[in-house]
């Protein structure tokens, strides 16, 4: 980021930012996060900007359980697998899925720096981004939703600001204890295997060889640190990329499911169905996030 100062002003200069563009603007109510919540899920290519309008809940990130209120702003980086949970949600939010963000020292389409909390919570700076963000709303609805050169200014804005706010969020949420940082690591690398594998036919007894642990002990540090049991977090990885395969594309029900790690699709609709409480044709079909498309 370049800085350059007068006597009487400072003037910042957005070439380090890159030519961030916004893909999706959504708008999520109480029920339809209660109703059609999204499992785990992640994007390789944009990252998102959660902003909490009403109520509470509880947004997992990486297997972290981050508790948000009205007002509260959530970073999400590309590539981080989030999650709701449907048992504590009463809240809507407000949502945008940017790319081409390109910040120094930082991967393609991250917001949050490493080792910074994702969440910040609600204050006269969340309140100034919320306002930020229906600014850039209404400048995309009476542009047609065609991105020009007020929008890209106005998303570099955005990003800046929210660059700073995270920034100065350091967070001891991340601290881990000497005593437990060796099982932490351990459950952090099954995780991440599971992340990058979850289309494969994984077993727990798969899990504990990779981790070198057994399978009882797996199970029960998974469980401490995110939550769920290591094959339960397995289903949820699964059932979330088929929830954005479904809203996403147009492809066949069976080659969605294939594609999520189930050989057999009466298998695939089973634990969709025990997952979100409708099948796959039907969560397609019911499928009704109010969400501006910017072309």
């Amino acid at each position: 980021m370049k800085k350059s100062k007068t006597e009487n002003s400072d003037h910042y200069y957005f070439s380090n930012i890159g030519t961030p563009a916004l893909l999706s603007i959504s708008h999520r109510s109480i029920e339809a996060h209660l109703t059609n919540p999204r499992t785990a899920h992640s994007h390789p290519d944009q990252l998102e900007i959660y902003y909490v309008t009403v109520g509470n809940g509880e947004i997992l990130l990486d297997g972290r359980v981050f508790s948000v209120r009205r007002g509260d702003l959530i970073g999400i980086n590309s590539n981080v697998v989030h999650d709701e949970n449907p048992e504590r949600n009463a809240f809507s939010t407000y949502v945008f899925s940017i790319t081409g963000v390109s910040l120094p020292f930082m991967q393609p389409n991250h917001i949050v720096p490493s080792g910074h909390s994702p969440q910040i919570k609600s204050s006269g700076e969340t309140e100034f981004i919320h306002k930020l963000m229906k600014l850039i709303e209404y400048d995309a609805d009476l542009r047609s939703r065609h991105q020009n050169s007020i929008t890209i200014s106005l998303l570099q804005i955005l990003i800046y600001k929210l660059m700073l706010m995270f920034q100065k969020n350091l967070s001891e949420y991340f601290a881990v204890d000497n005593h437990s940082e060796y099982s932490y690591n351990l459950v952090m690398n099954t995780k991440e295997y599971v992340d990058h594998h979850y289309m494969e036919d994984l077993t727990l007894d798969d899990l504990a060889r990779h981790a070198t642990l057994s399978s009882s002990y797996i199970s029960r540090m998974f469980k401490h640190y995110f939550g769920f049991s290591p094959m339960q977090y397995l289903a949820r990885r699964r059932i979330g990329e088929a929830e954005s395969l479904l809203i996403l594309t147009d492809e066949p029900i069976t080659v969605i499911a294939l594609k999520c790690g189930y050989s057999s699709p009466s298998n695939f609709n089973r634990v969709f169905q025990k997952y979100l409480g409708i099948s796959p044709k039907e969560y397609r079909k019911n499928h009704r996030i109010i969400q501006i498309m910017i072309q």
